[in-house]
């Protein structure tokens, strides 16, 4: 009897602790649409419910046509300025066409899952829930 209620109290322990994780974005979300600095999705909750989200992002910005990222900026991204044809892929893969020093436009790709997470259907930063 204690190992039965052992077990189902450690049960429920795991699914409170699986109830407040921040989940990968990519994984969680898609119908990506990416409008100037703004990313929106449709993500699912823990109950299963999907939700419209949107997310200005912050950090990321043209370097001499390459797409770089802080990941503790606070300050808005940049990068629509300089950059053209911008979307993001199934995999929560940010692609642009970006001016360099010579004024061409270049390919250029970034990984937005190290940024962002899906908490309970909705676009965040994971700082603001760490």
């Amino acid at each position: 009897m204690k190992k039965f209620i052992l077990l189902i109290l450690l049960t429920l322990v795991s699914m409170n602790s699986y109830a407040t994780e921040l989940k990968s974005f990519a994984k969680t979300c898609n119908n990506f649409i990416i409008y100037k600095a703004s990313l929106s999705a449709v993500c699912t909750a823990e109950n299963g419910a999907r939700y419209n989200t949107s997310l200005r992002l912050r950090g990321i910005n043209n370097s001499n046509g390459v797409l770089t990222a802080d990941a503790d900026s606070h300050v808005m991204s940049k990068f629509h300025t300089t950059c053209t044809k911008t979307g993001v892929d199934s995999n929560g893969v940010l692609a642009a066409s970006c001016k360099n020093s010579k004024n061409a436009y270049v390919w250029t790709f970034i990984d937005l899952n190290p940024l962002l997470r899906n908490f309970n259907g909705t676009l965040v930063y994971p700082s603001t829930y760490n």
